[in-house]
């Protein structure tokens, strides 16, 4: 049973290094390549912005105080998610929602401290609607969070 567990921790932290990885690269390259709004096709372009705020750029402000309790609102939040995944874990439960939210939120909150806001460049457009612009751990957060609610949704069924 310990060497599961230990499998199963390895596995975790494998996938949270995965996302930090993909994500930390893919805003490099954002950082020199979408400089200039980039077309990759009709649907996909880059376009490098820094969002000040949180996701779809909501609260976002050039005041540096809007900007700390974000930041800090951003990390409670991280850190009870971090926290309650632990929780889940000791109890032997799937948390791979938690982790992706976790491994998203950290390198978000890194292009806060480090950049002054969160590095988006990925722009989706299909027929004239335009998606916010995001970046790979904003993928990763909100996959977390649709896990998160599925386990949720799952366990009260089957208790």
């Amino acid at each position: 049973m310990k060497a599961l567990m230990i499998g199963v921790r390895k596995s975790y932290a494998l996938l949270a290094i995965l996302i930090l990885l993909c994500d930390r690269v893919t805003k490099m390259w954002a950082l020199h390549a979408c400089v200039t709004p980039y077309l990759v096709n009709t649907w996909l372009s880059c376009s490098l912005a820094f969002n000040r705020g949180i996701s779809w750029s909501f609260f976002h402000a050039e005041s540096p105080y809007v900007f700390a309790l974000v930041t800090a609102l951003v990390l409670l939040v991280t850190v009870l998610v971090a926290r309650h995944g632990w929780q889940g874990f000791i109890e032997g439960r799937a948390i791979t929602g938690e982790v992706l939210v976790v491994a998203g939120a950290f390198s978000n909150v890194y292009d806060r401290f480090a950049y002054g806001g969160v590095i988006d460049f990925i722009a989706l457009e299909y027929h004239g609607y335009c998606w916010p612009l995001f970046n790979i751990a904003d993928i990763a957060v909100v996959v977390g969070v649709f896990l998160m609610m599925y386990e949720s949704i799952v366990s009260e069924v089957n208790a």
